[in-house]
């Protein structure tokens, strides 16, 4: 269990509960408040546990700052080997690594294929990409 709290960043703030691991979270169960950034890791450690071939996380950075995204795409890259791992996201920068990207629009599969693949298509994912890098460039 410790090992994935670590992997997901949240041994950052479980660690410093009086009962570590074994804390109540949320306070409607008279535990830990936490926020969203903090229940998102907690989500990841939660996927991560067990060995199961399929993992799926849905906007799992939305809540999180720039550092905290970067950390939680290298973990799911980590996380991801030797299993299959769906992640449903606007953040293109998180799926810039993945070996398959699916674009969809209006319910229907519009494009797909690598960050590579897609930007040489230039249609929508290039659209996309171009408009989000545009904040940072």
């Amino acid at each position: 269990m410790q090992s994935v709290i670590e992997k997901s960043g949240a041994d950052e703030f479980v660690n410093k509960f009086n009962a570590g691991a074994d804390t109540f979270l949320g306070k409607e169960y008279g535990g830990e408040d936490l926020s969203k950034g903090q229940w998102q890791k907690i989500g990841l450690s939660r996927a991560q546990f067990g060995n199961k071939p399929y993992i799926a996380l849905d906007e799992p950075a939305s809540a999180l700052d720039a550092i905290a995204e970067k950390e939680l795409i290298d973990s799911c890259i980590e996380m991801s080997k030797d299993r299959t791992a769906v992640f449903v996201t606007h953040r293109l920068s998180m799926v810039r690594q993945m070996d398959k990207i699916l674009v969809l629009k209006d319910g229907r599969l519009e494009e797909q294929g690598n960050h590579n693949e897609l930007m040489k298509l230039n249609g929508i994912y290039a659209e996309l990409y171009n408009m989000q890098k545009s904040f940072y460039v």
